[in-house]
């Protein structure tokens, strides 16, 4: 491949997992010869930086999304700051415009954030949301997807992180007419390995948006203490510095590197965490199941939590029922083997893709 092709990839910091899963896509152009360069917030950048600190890391305007505390006041809360995500997603194309002339950018890779698109280069995004849930109202469901659509058609190419015929996603990833599809199979940012030997009984893995990470964290330390064992919290703090706590048999951590998350699952009896998409791919891709806790209001989660308990490769509690004896029970609970999904089928997709940019 030509090395001289630049490709500005940029992850939404709505959480975190939308910077992991362009961790195996880095990786991989990188082996393809592509001049990467990584566009973000501060917190995704350092995440990614993790794995990558050579690359060129430059700033975009945060998305900063805020939940609630309570999951009836989340629609509100999120209707509250669109006028501010919609000025930050006017900013971002702005900032596009910016990076293209100063790094003589090739094509962008867009993970969710939408104000990166432009007619001078090609433009991907990427998304498993083609069709947004919003149980509460089916006109605002049918409005919210038409915008959604409507933004997706302004980029050149959208990549899913799924299979069509075997949906991780569900009908999130359903195909839409009228958008240039392609299905790039799962993207984890680990590489497949074979069981090891258990050390912890329960894994804790906290993500997302606060307050509700930080309501989760505490739940886990009051149930924890109620029902100690050894186990591992990783709390999902990447701006901290890195702490170790140990109490009641658990050692809590700020947060780990992608080499040493992937053996704290592989060693852990069960793992408790959030239902967030990226997260799925990367147990499926280690065949582990877990005991799942959707952000509460949060209708993707909800509705893949609910939707892979049916399968009964995972189980689900809410948040506000775990920390009671249901919890407990649940986790003995192993249901059925996790199936094998295809996590290499983007690597072909990028080779063609940057074939075409190398012909352009």
């Amino acid at each position: 491949m030509n090395n001289s092709i630049k490709i500005l990839i940029a992850p939404l910091d709505w959480g975190l997992g939308h910077a992991t899963r362009c961790i195996p896509i880095i990786a991989e152009l990188r082996s393809l010869g592509a001049t990467v360069i990584v566009a973000g917030t501060e917190t995704t950048n350092a995440l990614i930086r993790q794995e990558f600190p050579s690359l060129e890391y430059v700033d975009l305007p945060p998305y900063g999304v805020n939940y609630a505390a309570h999951s009836k006041q989340l629609p509100l809360k999120i209707a509250l700051q669109v006028p501010r995500l919609l000025r930050t997603i006017k900013a971002e194309h702005r900032r596009l415009d910016e990076l293209i002339g100063q790094y003589q950018i090739d094509a962008v890779i867009s993970d969710n954030r939408y104000g990166l698109y432009t007619d001078k280069v090609p433009c991907i995004f990427i998304t498993h949301q083609l069709n947004i849930v919003i149980p509460q109202s089916t006109w605002l469901q049918r409005w919210v997807n038409q915008i959604n659509h409507k933004m997706i058609q302004r980029f050149t190419q959208c990549w899913v992180p799924d299979e069509e015929e075997q949906a991780l996603a569900g009908k999130l990833s359903a195909r839409v007419d009228g958008i240039n599809l392609k299905y790039i199979g799962l993207l984890s940012r680990f590489e497949k390995a074979e069981p090891m030997s258990e050390v912890y009984e329960r894994l804790y893995l906290l993500s997302g948006p606060e307050p509700q990470r930080s309501l989760l964290e505490e739940k886990v330390r009051q149930w924890h203490a109620a029902h100690p064992c050894k186990a591992l919290m990783v709390r999902g703090v990447l701006m901290d510095a890195m702490q170790e706590e140990v109490a009641d048999g658990m050692t809590g951590i700020s947060h780990l590197p992608a080499a040493e998350l992937r053996k704290a699952i592989l060693t852990s009896k069960w793992i408790i965490c959030r239902s967030g998409y990226s997260t799925l791919m990367d147990l499926m891709q280690l065949r582990k199941s877990a005991l799942l806790i959707p952000t509460p209001g949060q209708t993707e989660q909800e509705y893949l939590a609910s939707m892979l308990s049916e399968k009964q490769w995972f189980q689900t509690i809410t948040q506000d029922a775990f920390g009671t004896e249901e919890a407990l029970d649940i986790t003995k609970d192993s249901g059925k083997p996790i199936p094998e999904y295809d996590t290499q089928l983007f690597k072909g997709v990028l080779r063609q893709w940057l074939s075409g940019l190398n012909s352009l």
